[in-house]
């Protein structure tokens, strides 16, 4: 009976020794360090979803920058010609310079491609007043009712 015992004792002190050489090696092997790329992707993922959608809600602005007059209520222009008129009293469409005679032909184009064509009319404010009803004149005498006049909100 004893020497069963021992044997079995043996057996047992034997297989605690292994087991620990292995739980000594599987440390070693992975005390290695890993770098998780789960997170960095979802970082990532977020940034681009942040970008792509913060870069959709800008629009083009086709005018000039000028210091517009201000107002009240402004209301955003949509799908939308642009004619603009700078401080040195020269006409642009869509940023594009022209002349006034060429503003009534012009309209007359966009309303045959468009007949709900909207045209934004923009002035520096140091525009004589008298510049902008006659260019303001030429956009409507060409058919075209469909007009706004750009102001920044105060």
């Amino acid at each position: 009976m004893e020497h069963s015992c021992r044997s079995i004792g043996g057996l047992f002190k034997r297989s605690q020794e292994r087991m620990k050489l292995k739980l000594i090696k599987r440390d070693n092997s992975e005390s290695k360090p890993r770098f998780e790329l789960t997170a960095l992707i979802d970082v990532i993922f977020i940034l681009v979803l942040f970008f792509a959608v913060s870069t959709s809600f800008q629009q083009e602005r086709k005018g000039l920058n000028l210091t517009l007059p201000t107002a009240v209520s402004v209301e955003k222009p949509k799908e939308s010609i642009t004619i603009s008129i700078d401080r040195n009293q020269r006409i642009y469409w869509n940023g594009t310079r022209v002349g006034q005679g060429h503003i009534a032909t012009r309209v007359q184009e966009a309303i045959a491609q468009n007949p709900k064509q909207q045209i934004v009319l923009q002035a520096d404010k140091s525009t004589p007043y008298v510049r902008i009803i006659s260019v303001l004149d030429a956009i409507r005498s060409s058919g075209c009712s469909n007009v706004m006049l750009e102001a920044e909100k105060t």
